[in-house]
């Protein structure tokens, strides 16, 4: 038998529904703000960087990268450590794969 509740009760608990789907929305738009961000400098930046995603895919990538259209070393390899201890080794160079009228494939 489902639970009966009082009209204040319900107004409580849609009230506070109302508040948590505000802040994830205030969230979502400081997260894309963030992202956009990030893109703009790596974009943007002197330096040859590339953004990938877990599957080695580029997801961002400096003009830098584009200009050079070879591989680009960088200084060392860099080894990421999680907070329950899982190394992840960073490559240390790139290149971009670029079609017929050398754009990048992402």
């Amino acid at each position: 038998m489902p639970e009966q509740i009082s009209s204040e009760e319900l107004i409580k608990r849609l009230r506070a529904l109302e508040n948590e789907v505000a802040q994830s929305r205030e969230i979502e738009k400081q997260l894309q703000k963030s992202e956009e961000l990030l893109r703009i400098y790596i974009a943007n930046t002197l330096l040859s960087v590339v953004m990938c995603d877990k599957g080695m895919r580029w997801i961002a990538y400096s003009q830098q990268v584009i200009a050079k259209a070879k591989i680009v070393g960088l200084a060392n390899n860099t080894i990421l450590i999680s907070k329950d201890g899982r190394e992840t080794v960073l490559a240390d160079s790139g290149a971009p794969i670029m079609d017929q009228v050398l754009d990048p494939r992402l």
